[in-house]
Formats: C-alpha cells, structure tokens, sequence
C-alpha cells in the first residue's frame, strides 16, 4: 500500500499466487523503486525466501524465489546501491536452522549465499545495518541446544558475506535482537525484547563498544567493586586476589591487579571469561602486562569448550619477561576446533619455584579477535597436506569427492567469478557427492570450477571441468 504526505492511500497492491506469501521488510531502491523481501510457498515446496520489486506506481518489476535446502525466508533487506544491487537477511535450513544472507543483483539474481552460524544452535537474522568502512552488523537470536532459551546476537560481516567477530546477550530466559544500527564509533546499537518471567517481555537496548576486540572490558573501565572487574569471574581468590589499581595504568582509569596468595610454583589463578566463536576460524588473544616482581610472572591462553562447556583443548599459555622493565604486549593465536562454541580467555599470575607470597603483576587492554597474530601456537593444526580425489574429471553430472578421513574437513565449490556454488562441512571426513547443481538446486553450466578442500590449518584447491 501507497500512502500521500497526508496518509491517503495512492494505490494497493497484492503479490503472490494462491498459496501463502508474507511481506516482512520494504526499502526504496537507488532507482526510484521499491525492494519487498518476506516468503512464499506452494502446495509442494517448504518456505522460500522471495524478493519483490515494484515501481513507485504499483506495478511488478521482477520478482525470485530463492533455494535453500529446507524452509527459509527473509526479514530485512539492504539497497547497496543502482549498480550493486541487495543484501537481504533471515533464515535458512542448513544442517540446522541458520542465519541466511543473500546478496543478488538489480535484476534479483542470485550472486552468492552465506550461512552463519553453528550445528548446536539455531540462528535467526532479523535486521542487517552497514558501517561506514564498508562492512555490516547483522541482529538476531541465537537458540542454544538443548536448553532451548533464545540470546540476542549481534554478528560482524564484511563485504563478502564473511563473518568477523559476534556478541551474544542473554539471561534464563528468552532473549531477542530485531534491529541494529551501526555507530559512528566503529560500534553498534541493537534493540529486542527480554523475557523475564513472570514479569513477562521488557524492552532490551544494547550498545557495544567496535566489534573488532571480542572482549567487552577488556581495558578493566568497569568494575562491580574494586575486586569485581565487570564480565571476569575470578579463579580461586584464596590463591590470586584481583584489585583495582588506578596509579599505574595502560588505558584510563584503571588496570587490573593480580597478587599471588601462594608461595612456590603451581596453584595458578586469575580471572577469565567464556566468549562465544566459531568452530575452525583462527583468533588472537593479546593482552598488556606489567611485571616487575620476581616473585610472580604474568601469562594468558586459551582453553576451548563445546555447547555444553565441555573441555576439547588448550593453546600455548605466553609468560612475560620479568627482565622488561615497562608494558610487555603478550600474544597468543590458535584455532577454534571442531565444535568448539566457547574460547575460555584466561589471564593469570603465575609463581616460580622458590617465589614467596606477594608477587603481583597488573593487566590492561586484552583483547581477543579474529585472524593470527603471528605467535607460534602450541597444539597447531593439523599441516599434514590435503589429499583428496575427485571423480569423473571432466564430468558431465555427478562428481564423487574422496575427503581425507578422520580429519574435519570443508568442500567448497567456487565458478571462476568466485561465486560459492556449493559448501559442504564433514566432520570426519569421507565420501561427498555432488550432483552438478549450485545452492539454489539449477544444474551448473558447463566450463572450469574450483574445488577448495579445507582442513585445520591447510587448503587445497583444483580445477574441476563440466561439460
């Protein structure tokens, strides 16, 4: 429906054929027209995310469809420009429930697909914000299993539809994120609902700091107490007390303290926090140490965790020289493992054999984000070489991948505009077979694509021929 400056309707206008369709978000377009995104369906097919574009006179420019392999649709949908075409969020059946991003042409085609999110969990994007550097936050709720409660999520995305780094907020209860706008601090500003029962739904707003550091504070600006820094739980504090020091800090105002309570080596504390990431994305943990006791050192690492907080594995722990006067920037990098939802951040004090009570180091600025820092880790992934075989070569429908087994693996096949045209994860490994048809179920024409087999920490990529 068309509404004048006075709110008399100019024209309406249905869409669909009939079976159910659904509206969810409307933009103009940078061509004087007007972009509609919601779903459709038949008789004989789940939800499809659909696109509608109509003239500033009601009439139908074009209109798509969209495949996923189960139920999808959308719920926001971004103008980039005349030339650019759209990107719109929402949902997608894709091993589990997924945030789905499309991003197509003027004309409505499809130019690639992005799934975010992970198999123990349900994700659903609700409202998609660009950032003045070129890149996008996307708002929505993540639904961990088994316990079911709904948390507001907040994920970075750049320009090609990868993620760069997510923030998850919630309570007992349920928890959602419908909108987010991107701040000219480089940070965001999301609004939902939080459910508290039996108070029943509140309003929610959340503003973060920039999505780049993972670590909200992580330069210790926020304390409960002078021994409670907010968002750190303490290890034991009968071993390693935590206090606020405001005379000797990196960033103002504060900096964090931490004094062994033991002697010796061995019964080492401090704080840490879990951080929700992604299974098989490389991060780097950093942080600013002051060391100048010879009683205590200062150290940080990583341990990660799966949907259930179970322990699957550690990075190298990095300690500092006492022998360095002033701040000493410790860096440690690792890879999330297969099913790793949690990255456990711990920054510690650590005793020396010999050390007597009351040694200390103070902690500022830690941060973690996506992508190495360059420090060799301990525990690397796997480097052994890919080796995988694909058959019949050229083909002219079917072609049989050989993955290696027993190692976690990724198949991606790319067309020589770079265009994703299938993605498949096997965890174990093994046999795949594709059918010679992109994500959105048309069979592929003819010519040269690139398979991409990824492992942990190695990728292989060949040429593959359709007739």
């Amino acid at each position: 429906m068309r509404l004048s400056p006075e709110g008399d309707t100019v024209w309406t206008r249905t869409w669909g054929e009939d079976e159910p369709e659904q509206a969810l978000a409307v933009t103009p377009t940078a061509d004087a027209c007007l972009i509609v995104a919601g779903w459709s369906r038949t008789e004989t097919s789940p939800w499809r995310p659909t696109l509608v574009k109509f003239t500033l006179d009601g009439d139908t420019a074009w209109s798509r469809k969209y495949y996923v392999e189960g139920d999808g649709g959308f719920y926001d949908i971004l103008d980039l420009g005349s030339d650019s075409g759209y990107l719109a969020v929402g949902y997608g059946e894709h091993n589990a429930v997924d945030a789905l991003v499309f991003r197509v042409s003027p004309s409505g085609e499809s130019l690639w697909t992005r799934f975010h999110g992970v198999h123990e969990a349900d994700e659903v994007a609700y409202s998609i914000a660009p950032t003045e550097d070129g890149n996008y936050y996307v708002a929505g709720i993540k639904t961990l299993m088994p316990a079911g409660n709904d948390e507001l999520w907040v994920f970075g995305m750049n320009s090609l539809g990868n993620g760069t780094g997510q923030f998850v907020w919630g309570t007992t209860d349920d928890d959602q994120g419908f909108e987010v706008i991107a701040c000219s601090d480089g940070g965001w500003f999301a609004s939902g609902h939080a459910f508290h029962i039996p108070a029943g739904p509140n309003c929610i707003a959340i503003k973060s700091v920039p999505l780049g550091n993972l670590i909200r504070n992580g330069d210790f600006r926020y304390w409960r107490s002078d021994v409670d820094p907010f968002g750190w739980f303490a290890d034991d504090t009968t071993k390693a007390s935590v206090g606020q020091c405001p005379d000797t800090v990196r960033s103002s105002p504060y900096s964090m303290r931490l004094t062994r309570l033991v002697s010796g080596a061995g019964d080492d504390c401090g704080v840490r926090r879990l951080i929700f990431v992604d299974e098989g994305q490389d991060y780097s943990l950093t942080a600013w140490i002051l060391d100048q006791s010879e009683d205590a050192a200062g150290g940080i690492g990583i341990s990660w965790y799966d949907v259930d907080t179970g322990y699957i594995s550690s990075s190298a722990t990095v300690y500092t020289d006492s022998g360095i006067a002033g701040w000493q920037a410790l860096s440690v990098s690792d890879q999330a493992p297969q099913n790793a939802t949690f990255a456990d951040v711990q920054v510690r004090v650590y005793g020396r054999t010999g050390s007597q009570p009351g040694g200390s180091v103070l902690v500022d600025d830690v941060d973690l984000r996506l992508g190495l820092s360059g420090v060799t880790r301990r525990d690397r992934p796997d480097d052994r070489p890919v080796v995988f075989s694909m058959a019949p070569n050229p083909t002219k429908g079917c072609v049989r991948f050989e993955l290696p087994r027993g190692r976690w693996a990724q198949l991606r096949i790319y067309d020589t505009a770079g265009r994703l045209m299938t993605m498949r994860r096997l965890p174990d490994g093994g046999t795949f077979v594709w059918d010679g048809r992109d994500r959105q179920g048309h069979a592929v024409p003819a010519g040269v694509y690139f398979a991409s087999v990824r492992t942990r920490g190695t990728t292989e990529t060949r040429t593959l021929a359709v007739r």
